[in-house]
């Protein structure tokens, strides 16, 4: 995404401080995973953005709403919890279904509600 470049560089490098961890910690039991979410209407999220870019953004997914801290919460709940035996280096998306051009386009409105 266009500006984005801090943030695609900090996004690379724990990639890839995940599959070190995955090779590292392995041996001893310990799962490592990256939890991907896309955009999510926090409580900061609430206050940052207008009502009408908020709208937007829950018009253009899929699933018909934004991805909530919850979503979030219950997946990482998961990966640590006893009933995760075997998902391990994984890269997995809370996304409701959005796509990268839908991201795109929420960044670049979010660039632009940002004072």
């Amino acid at each position: 995404m266009k500006g984005s470049g801090r943030y695609s560089t900090l996004k690379a490098a724990l990639f890839g401080f995940a599959a070190n961890l995955v090779t590292e910690l392995s041996p001893f039991d310990i799962l490592t995973n990256v939890v991907l979410p896309s955009w999510t209407l926090t409580e900061r999220a609430q206050t940052r953005f207008p009502q009408s870019f908020r709208e937007v953004a829950v018009a253009a997914f899929p699933t018909g709403r934004v991805t909530t801290p919850e979503d979030v919460a219950s997946l990482i709940l998961y990966l640590g919890s006893g009933a995760n035996g075997h998902v391990n280096g994984e890269r997995i998306r809370v996304t409701g279904g959005s796509s990268l051009p839908l991201m795109t386009y929420l960044w670049d409105q979010a660039r632009a509600a940002t004072p």
